[in-house]
């Protein structure tokens, strides 16, 4: 039997009809009012179609209440508060790895703040406490929620208070690990900097999950029980690094890793004493100066040596 005939037939349409006023009937069931045969009711895509043609009527049509409603229990309160649990579970949306990304980034930037609105809040209060008037741990968490915008309970101030924990991050939730502060700290460290470098030499290749889980093995083969898979998330976790990122702008990336302060005041030194040994700077009182006699000539020294390609 063709589609179109079937939906023709008288059947079809009282078993449509049927599910539309009566929501508490199921298909199968609806077919099986509408005089269908237990073969008919057993094909699958005879009760798809009777489901879309279905959806496609409510669409324009409400179904009719076929539950009597009893009117003595009825709160006179509004709607709003009576308003039964929706059952229909939360979308699962799939990031992409840049979300993902992002999403641990902030998480970083958001643990960190927060550390360092606990950390404000018990310096406050022991700095309070040595003067006469003190201030209460109510007043002090909200003094660091208008500087801060983020609020740290006054329990929170008075159990850091109470156990010592001046200036410091607030402990971390959950078991203890295999591994101390001072190595997860030195492993992150590691990691980041071991990440950023294979970027810049453009070996994106080296930086994979399975690669660095072969890694961390080789440096935990002295500890037992140490799931690679998770410690690698933790050191993404507190490095918020990106494994994604190819080579780009690497002049400028190096050219930043390289100005740090000994870097910086090797070449100023190595600059004096050239300038020392060249002539065109002499000491006086301790400090090198350039004399102005000698600006043009060492002007025209400088585009000498520039020319020359030396």
């Amino acid at each position: 039997m063709s589609r179109s005939s079937t939906n023709d037939d008288p059947r079809f349409k009282k078993a449509v009809k049927k599910i539309i006023d009566n929501i508490n009937v199921s298909v199968p069931d609806g077919m099986k009012c509408a005089d269908y045969l237990p073969a008919e009711i057993q094909d699958m895509s005879l009760q798809q179609r009777i489901r879309r043609a279905v959806q496609r009527a409510r669409g324009t049509k409400q179904p009719s209440p076929t539950m009597a409603i009893n009117t003595s229990i009825v709160s006179t309160v509004s709607t709003l508060t009576t308003t039964p649990p929706s059952t229909q579970k939360a979308k699962k949306v799939r990031h992409r790895s840049k979300a993902v990304h992002q999403l641990r980034k902030n998480k970083l930037l958001d643990r960190e703040a927060k550390s360092n609105a606990t950390k404000y809040a018990t310096k406050l209060c022991a700095d309070y406490q040595k003067h006469e008037k003190k201030l209460s741990a109510e007043r002090v968490s909200a003094i660091v929620e208008k500087k801060f915008g983020i609020r740290v309970p006054k329990r929170t101030i008075q159990n850091n208070f109470k156990l010592g924990r001046i200036g410091t991050s607030p402990p971390k939730k959950g078991p203890k690990g295999h591994f101390d502060n001072d190595t997860v700290l030195n492993l992150t460290n590691s990691f980041e900097t071991y990440v950023k470098i294979k970027q810049l030499n453009g070996q994106s290749g080296d930086v994979t999950y399975k690669k660095f889980q072969k890694l961390l093995k080789q440096c935990t083969s002295q500890k037992k029980d140490v799931d690679c898979v998770w410690l690698l998330q933790r050191l993404l976790k507190e490095s918020g690094v990106d494994l994604n990122v190819g080579r780009s702008n690497n002049a400028e990336q190096r050219r930043i890793m390289w100005t740090t302060y000994y870097n910086l005041k090797s070449w100023f030194d190595n600059w004096e004493r050239d300038l020392l040994e060249l002539g065109f700077a002499k000491k006086v009182d301790g400090k090198t100066i350039i004399p102005e006699d000698h600006h043009t000539s060492y002007v025209q020294y400088l585009r000498s040596w520039d020319n020359s390609g030396s």
